[in-house]
């Protein structure tokens, strides 16, 4: 009886984050999922659940490392899942309106201190675009935090994913920025070379990422066969 007290604050706090990722989900399904108020291609409910797998991977990986802790593994899980709970590519306060959604969520449990709850909110704005410059994507991951490092690199796994991965999404984001337009012809050959230009140019922050998404080369050989044909 004692040692089933001992564990029971842990399966609390398991079911809790648990339920916030599903809470996270469903949002993002209820809003841009296919049935969803506003469906969006590229930041998909698929999409959070890819960030979600390459955020836990991440941070399996950083863990083995000794770069961050397993409670810091769950606090990352929670970022990532609210990561795109709110986008509006005319907002430019879509992460910091999402990063309120999730300190709104944890604290109604009750179960997170106010220190978990701002640093979650710091992961998640760690994902914001800064700048985007001859096709380098400067994020607002802090060398001070490693979770933000990892968050960030995340939520560009697919620019070193394997290359269906890759090719998938960034088929679904022209879907999402070039809602008129069809991949092919002169469109293609333009996309293709941004995507060159971006995918030669990215560099991930963290020793992990660099190690899990290295497939930059094959993609490179990807896109290349794609202005070939």
């Amino acid at each position: 009886m004692e040692q089933a007290r001992r564990y029971e604050p842990l399966n609390i706090r398991a079911r809790a984050i648990r339920a916030l990722i599903d809470r996270a989900l469903l949002k993002v399904e209820k809003d841009y999922g296919l049935g969803g108020h506003t469906p969006k291609p590229y930041h998909s409910p698929e999409r959070t659940i890819w960030v979600l797998s390459a955020a836990e991977q991440l941070a399996d990986a950083a863990i083995i490392n000794g770069k961050i802790t397993k409670w810091e593994k769950e606090l990352l899980k929670i970022a990532a899942a609210y990561n795109n709970v709110v986008h509006d590519s005319n907002d430019p306060e879509s992460e910091e309106r999402s990063a309120e959604i999730a300190a709104r969520h944890m604290n109604m449990l009750g179960l997170f201190g106010p220190q978990d709850i701002d640093r979650t909110g710091r992961i998640i704005l760690a994902t914001k675009v800064k700048d985007q410059t001859e096709g380098h994507i400067q994020q607002s991951a802090s060398k001070d935090d490693y979770l933000t490092m990892l968050m960030a690199d995340a939520d560009l796994f697919s620019l070193g994913a394997q290359p269906e991965v890759y090719w998938d999404m960034a088929k679904r984001l022209f879907a999402e920025t070039h809602p008129d337009q069809e991949l092919a012809g002169e469109s293609l050959r333009q996309f293709v070379h941004e995507q060159q230009n971006l995918i030669s140019g990215h560099r991930y922050y963290t020793q992990e990422a660099r190690q899990l998404f290295n497939h930059q080369p094959e993609i490179l050989e990807l896109l290349q066969s794609k202005l070939s044909a």
